[in-house]
């Protein structure tokens, strides 16, 4: 999109996937998001940002704001979401697995030696997501920048 403003050239967003499966998905849920975690300084600005993005963006925060917490407050404030959740490492899938089982059920693991696609959220390897399905109305990133490398 950049490049096109940047050059003049015309572009335009055409959504050709049809009707969504769980068309309410993206249905802010705030209380439930509030009955189930505790905020810590600024991640409601946060949320509240992903919440009014309609292109989805970056979170750039410093070490020990709660980068990877967002992930589940994210999966609390869209209830009826589909996520999916890319990480670069297979230690950290598994640390935000750990994370997320804590507060949900069913969450899947997809690595080089795992293939369990979970009922509502799945956590991949970068590696490892050829592997997804297309179906989730969410794909978060932890590192982002470092999973294009």
């Amino acid at each position: 999109r950049e490049i096109c403003l940047k050059y003049n050239f015309p572009w335009r967003v055409v959504d050709q996937t049809g009707p969504r499966d769980r068309p309410d998905c993206y249905q802010a849920d705030w209380n439930n998001l509030h009955r189930n975690v505790k905020l810590r300084f600024g991640q409601e600005d946060c949320l509240r940002a992903i919440d009014q993005s309609e292109e989805g963006g970056i979170i750039n925060a410093a070490t020990g704001f709660g980068k990877t917490f967002v992930f589940e407050a994210v999966a609390h404030l869209y209830p009826r979401a589909k996520i999916d959740i890319v990480v670069p490492p297979k230690d950290v899938a598994k640390k935000v697995l750990g994370q997320l089982t804590a507060s949900f059920p069913n969450v899947g693991i997809v690595t080089g030696e795992q293939n369990v696609l979970g009922e509502r959220i799945t956590v991949f390897t970068a590696d490892s997501m050829h592997k997804a399905n297309g179906e989730a109305d969410i794909v978060l990133a932890d590192e982002a920048h470092e999973l294009c490398s």
